[in-house]
């Protein structure tokens, strides 16, 4: 009987650098003004890493992409999500494009 090999486990020191990229990745494209390019990143990086110690940062780019493109009631349920694992921050979820 073949055992399967085990997985290699990436070290915690690549992962952390590789998460920051991605999430640098998002802020830039951000501040470029493509928001719809900042959320494909943060969208990829909440699949790659759903429990990033980055989600505070990334969960914040979303709502305010989101904001940007205009789609507000995205930015809403965004915000909601955001207050619920983060806590209030500088999001009102009934308004979260109120600056």
């Amino acid at each position: 009987k073949l055992k399967a090999k085990p997985k290699a486990k990436v070290p915690v020191a690549d992962t952390a650098v590789e998460e920051a990229r991605l999430l640098a990745a998002a802020q830039r494209a951000y501040k470029k003004g493509d928001y719809a390019e900042a959320l494909r990143k943060v969208d990829e990086h909440a699949r790659k890493y759903p429990t990033s110690r980055f989600r505070s940062e990334r969960d914040a780019t979303k709502v305010s992409a989101y904001c940007k493109l205009g789609k507000v009631e995205k930015a809403k349920s965004a915000a909601k999500r955001y207050v619920t694992r983060h806590g209030q921050g500088s999001f009102d979820p009934a308004d979260p494009c109120k600056r």
